[in-house]
């Protein structure tokens, strides 16, 4: 089972099993099903607060993944830098060029720095 922190304002879960405290199953228990002791299967859609942290096993829709933080990967990095999103963006490739303003390469496209260069 995965540990995620909400890090969106609300999110709603309508299948899988999550791992709660007594808390939180608390409020919840009218639209989940007891299996074992702190953890549940939704039988209805349940929703979590920005700041909760949930266990959660099932198939993570896409649409979610950027609201919930994967607390298992933050403690795979031994809490090394901001904790990530769940998706993750591609890397660079190796020997990418940063083609800022500041390059060279870039200012002689800007119409400006021509300006300029055809004032002197």
């Amino acid at each position: 089972m995965n540990k995620y922190t909400i890090i969106a304002r609300s999110i709603r879960l309508v299948s899988g099993k999550l791992k709660l405290t007594a808390e939180q199953a608390k409020t919840r228990l009218p639209k989940l099903k007891a299996l074992e002791k702190g953890i549940y299967e939704i039988v209805h859609a349940v929703e979590f607060k920005c700041g909760e942290i949930i266990g959660y096993d099932g198939d993570l829709p896409k649409s979610l993944s950027d609201l919930m933080m994967d607390n298992n990967s933050v403690a795979a990095r031994k809490g090394k830098g901001k904790p990530k999103p769940v998706t993750k963006e591609p890397d660079p490739p190796s020997g990418a060029q940063d083609l800022t303003p500041s390059d060279p390469d870039t200012q002689q496209n800007d119409p400006e720095s021509q300006q300029t260069k055809t004032d002197e």
